[in-house]
């Protein structure tokens, strides 16, 4: 093995134990916050804002981390991550309050944002093009390991042990993480040295995305005030990107996005696509447990089924496309998730348990085929100093992705119950709600297939 392929191993290795350790520990904790709640005699509010100061954490710094890291040195972030990242582990182990559990979850959510903003901006500069379909297939499979992992195994720390040791477990692989890196990744990586960070449209956007993210994912702690927040955050968003036309060294480059043919029909793809199918994960678990009376553990073995096809598939259509344009990978993709959003529209009381596993392995199935080629083609469609730009990119994307489904779900639960919990007198209008969302996603599903053949034809590699 050259030093050159022993370098990309090492880097895909990396890479690989740092992306399964943050959804690992992002999924893990969610198992893990009844037993942490009952320690710290914490509020069922007070449990709410671990998971939303975590998502505020990560989501408001992504930008400023992608450009930071063009800046500085991609390395040099990466690493201040990870060292963030484990001091903030273990220093949850030690809270003595639920307060203190908090102010650290934000932080830990804050170094997650370094390290996802760099991993695929470091890999992307050490892998060739001609293998990187491969390594982001590896990559994403890693992802989707983690995310099965955390309810899986951290329950199974959780119960046995303590949380406290779920903490421990995820800061000692962040430590080898660490130890590769130091040890194996050599040389540093910058995008554009010289240029001046962007701190007006840095605040902007933060304040913007927080507005809508608490918007969101806050009703209950903001109340009334949850629209006001959520329609500010939009038009501040809107107002971010007019302004980043008229900045010399933007935090996010609209005017490449909006002349590069390929990656703006990608990134609106993306936006679709995890706007689409992240909804069905929400609607499903309350359909399978109040509805189908099944237990929580039970529910959550069935919505894994999605997470291990993909998990199983995304190294194979990366490999794949490295032979042919991701973008039509992706595309047929986002087909098959339409198909599945459509079959789920056919659910109603009735259903059976195999139907819905068929659906979420269908959608395991688009997925897999549509992750690692999308990312593939934003890496891409982009020149080497703007790596660090479109991972970041990237990653934003997902999130406000995510926060559109989980806005659609929230307004058609509003609508169709207001603010009463699921009984049984009241499930025909929740199927209702589930019925017309899986519509709403099907039709975004649609848009999506239209926007990813707009990317059909490649443009030639940027490097």
């Amino acid at each position: 093995m050259s030093s050159r392929e022993e370098n990309e191993f090492s880097t895909v290795l990396l890479v690989c134990i740092v992306q399964f350790i943050t959804p690992f520990m992002a999924s893990g904790v969610g198992v893990a916050l009844p037993t942490i709640g009952r320690y710290f005699s914490a509020s069922a509010f007070q449990l709410g804002l671990a998971e939303m100061v975590y998502i505020l954490g990560l989501s408001t710094f992504l930008l400023a981390a992608g450009q930071i890291s063009d800046i500085l040195g991609r390395k040099k972030i990466f690493l201040t991550g990870i060292c963030g990242f484990i001091l903030c582990t273990f220093a949850l182990t030690a809270t003595r309050s639920m307060e203190q559990f908090l102010v650290i979850r934000f932080f830990q959510g804050v170094s997650v944002s370094l390290i996802t903003t760099t991993t695929f901006a470091i890999l992307t500069s050490v892998v060739p093009a001609e293998r990187r379909g491969r390594s982001m297939g590896i990559i994403i499979s890693s992802i989707y390991a983690g995310l099965s992992a955390g309810p899986a195994l951290g329950g199974v720390i959780v119960s046995h042990f303590n949380w406290q040791w779920l903490f421990v477990f995820t800061g000692l692989l962040a430590s080898l993480a660490l130890f590769l890196c130091l040890k194996s990744l050599k040389g540093e990586w910058w995008g554009s040295p010289n240029q001046r960070f962007d701190y007006r449209g840095s605040t902007v956007y933060m304040i913007s995305l927080a507005s809508l993210i608490i918007g969101v994912v806050g009703q209950e702690m903001v109340g009334g005030y949850a629209l006001y927040l959520g329609t500010a955050g939009i038009a501040g968003l809107c107002f971010f990107g007019w302004l980043e036309t008229r900045v010399k060294s933007p935090m996010l480059n609209v005017r490449m996005i909006l002349g590069n043919r390929v990656l703006f029909f990608t990134v609106l793809t993306t936006l679709i696509n995890y706007g689409a199918s992240f909804g069905i994960i929400f609607f499903f678990s309350l359909y399978l447990q109040s509805v189908k009376g099944l237990s929580p553990q039970v529910a959550g073995s069935l919505l894994i089924l999605q997470t291990l096809v993909q998990c199983i598939l995304a190294p194979l259509s990366g490999k794949l496309a490295d032979k042919i344009f991701p973008g039509k990978i992706a595309t047929l993709g986002m087909i098959v998730v339409t198909i599945g959003l459509g079959l789920a529209t056919l659910i109603d009381r009735e259903s059976s348990i195999a139907m819905v596993a068929v659906i979420f392995a269908i959608m395991g199935v688009g997925f897999g085929l549509f992750s690692s080629p999308n990312m593939t083609v934003i890496m891409n469609s982009v020149p080497r100093e703007a790596y660090g730009q479109a991972s970041s990119l990237t990653a934003t994307v997902r999130t406000l992705g995510m926060l559109s489904s989980m806005a659609i779900s929230s307004l058609l639960l509003a609508h169709f119950m207001g603010h009463t919990p699921i009984t049984e007198e009241n499930i025909p209008l929740f199927m209702k709600s589930l019925q017309n969302g899986m519509l709403i996603f099907t039709g975004m599903g649609v848009l999506g297939i239209f926007l990813s053949l707009g990317r059909a034809k490649p443009l030639a590699n940027r490097e």
